[in-house]
């Protein structure tokens, strides 16, 4: 009976501490299944999507969001198609009401067309973001996209501290650029890329070089001259601005990581 007793006291002992695991666990998963008033604590703010249905994202292929709490808008910037037509990046600006755990985006989008967006909600917090893609309309036609998205908080914007000019280093080549061509970043959207002829600098032949920060993306594109005017557009991560350097980063559609680095600099 001593045995049988002392069996109890582990069976009993055992149960209890599953019972304060899983009690344990439940309570780290309070934010899921959110209420409305837990969305809007967290909501609001700058979001960069890191996986789509499992898969990372490649650096051209990243969305960003932000979120006006106080005037109910959204912001999302997005690289526009490379093929057929001119790879620009593209501000959404939307209208958003949040109904539960359930967020509705309307509005005209960047190419003209009326855009109705409908995402599930299935977790935040202060650093993650994660969203099931419920439907997207456009002009009244359902493109029938579900999507699983996760999204990290942004907590940079470097769209103030990259105006300026800067020299540039690869990371592969370090010889490249560091004397010879500098970056200019100006506050309308438009930036020039110099090349050093002898003791003149002088812009590189390309037309419409333009450029958008949204956090801490970067988006640049441009068209160079003689080429067939073929429209270019590169993306990178800014992973910092600090002390007069700047660096960035990018992972290609190959999956190859490549950053470069940059010095305040004078022309």
């Amino acid at each position: 009976s001593r045995v049988m007793f002392f069996f109890f006291l582990i069976k009993t002992n055992t149960l209890k501490f599953y019972f304060i695991l899983m009690i344990v666990l439940l309570s780290g998963c309070t934010k899921e299944g959110l209420s409305q008033k837990e969305i809007e604590k967290y909501l609001g703010g700058t979001w960069q999507i890191e996986t789509q249905n499992g898969i990372e994202q490649t650096t051209d292929a990243l969305v960003v969001l932000t979120y006006d709490m106080s005037s109910r808008k959204e912001k999302s910037t997005f690289l526009t198609d490379k093929i057929t037509g001119r790879p620009e990046s593209a501000h959404n600006m939307l209208s958003f009401t949040l109904n539960g755990d359930e967020i509705t985006m309307e509005g005209t989008g960047a190419d003209g067309k009326e855009c109705k967006k409908i995402y599930k909600i299935t977790y935040i917090d202060e650093d993650r973001y994660v969203i099931d893609v419920q439907q997207i309309i456009i002009d009244g036609v359902d493109i029938n996209i579900k999507a699983t998205e996760v999204y990290k908080r942004v907590k940079k914007d470097y769209s103030t501290d990259i105006l300026g000019t800067w020299s540039g280093v690869t990371a592969a080549n370090p010889a490249y650029g560091d004397e010879n061509h500098i970056w200019e970043y100006l506050p309308d959207g438009n930036y020039y890329y110099y090349e050093k002829h002898g003791d003149e600098w002088e812009p590189k032949a390309s037309h419409y070089c333009k450029y958008v920060v949204h956090g801490t993306w970067l988006v640049s594109y441009w068209h160079n001259i003689g080429e067939g005017e073929v429209p270019c557009a590169e993306c990178w991560n800014i992973d910092y601005i600090e002390n007069g350097k700047m660096k960035w980063s990018r992972i290609s559609a190959a999956g190859e990581s490549s950053s470069f680095q940059f010095n305040r600099a004078e022309k």
